[in-house]
């Protein structure tokens, strides 16, 4: 009885992660492809692009700045028989 209720907790505990995780998946896909530009059919989403188009600014792109990154996330390259050394 005890492990039922367990069980039952965790179910719940996951479908509100679930939830949340489709809610933030919904998100992105209102940035990456809005509804008004999405295509009818799922299969036309991603079409290749034609060679002969030239077309310098790219459309429907996002480019995401990242923050430079800290000493603490620099580390040094070196050989795989040796632990990493921070910078």
């Amino acid at each position: 009885m005890n492990r039922e209720k367990e069980l039952l907790e965790r179910i719940r505990q996951l479908e509100e992660l679930n939830g949340i995780l489709q809610d933030k998946l919904d998100m992105i896909y209102s940035v990456v492809a809005p509804d008004d530009d999405a295509p009818e059919d799922s299969d036309e989403q991603f079409e290749e692009a034609d060679d002969d188009e030239e077309d310098d600014a790219p459309q429907g792109l996002v480019q995401i700045q990242l923050p430079p990154k800290t000493n603490a996330q620099k580390v040094q390259q070196i050989p795989t028989n040796q632990s990493p050394k921070r910078v």
